[in-house]
């Protein structure tokens, strides 16, 4: 099976809760810019072994990094990044958007 290659490019997330400006809405970094040990801060993942996850420097899309997710071998399934928003917006708009850019996908 080709290496599959799935970066997830900077989410963006516009968040409208309790009337909070851009300038004092917390940073939730949903665009990865926080980083530790090469992982995106605040981020966990789930799914199947077989996968490598790190922060790319090269292919980011908005700010200075993108999440990546990559194929190594092994039984084929999938993996996810996830993050928990911190606080309850009930009955607020949450609207996420991202890119997502594929290599030698064959399947799937």
């Amino acid at each position: 099976m080709k290496k599959t290659l799935f970066i997830i490019f900077a989410f963006v997330a516009i968040i409208s809760a309790n009337g909070q400006t851009k300038e004092n809405r917390p940073k939730f970094n949903l665009d990865f810019e926080q980083v530790r040990n090469n992982l995106p801060r605040a981020w966990n993942n789930f799914g199947n072994s077989g996968y490598t996850l790190f922060i790319d420097s090269i292919n980011a899309q908005n700010g200075k990094y993108s999440s990546v997710i990559e194929y190594k071998g092994g039984t084929p399934g999938y993996k996810a990044w996830s993050f928990t928003l911190p606080n309850n917006y009930e009955g607020k708009e949450i609207t996420l958007s991202g890119y997502i850019k594929t290599e030698n996908v064959t399947e799937g």
